[in-house]
């Protein structure tokens, strides 16, 4: 299995995790900046979440942008965006921050 980050838009490819609602196969396809996870028997959907360094932004004046290209152009931004945006994308920003 690939890493979760080489994905291409559209690729989909088998994942090892049978469901976890009636044990079918699953796949993994990236839609976009999402990877979801499905199965191919009763049709749960989960979209899993991505490390913090894969992160990019989903919207705003740095909308595909990743952290690390964020902060090479702009890292005022990164400390304001933990103040003022959803927790949610703070705390990816936070992780990313930590980890330098």
């Amino acid at each position: 299995m690939n890493q979760l980050q080489d994905f291409k838009n559209g690729e989909k490819e088998p994942y090892p995790k049978p469901c976890p609602r009636c044990g079918g196969e699953t796949y993994l396809t990236r839609s976009g900046q999402h990877i979801k996870w499905s199965c191919v028997d009763c049709g749960y959907i989960k979209f899993l979440p991505q490390k913090a360094e894969n992160f990019h932004m989903p919207f705003g004046k740095f909308k595909g942008k990743s952290l690390e290209e964020i902060s090479r152009i702009d890292a005022h931004y990164l400390a304001w965006a933990c103040m003022n945006m959803d927790e949610r994308i703070a705390r990816r920003i936070r992780e990313f921050l930590n980890a330098k």
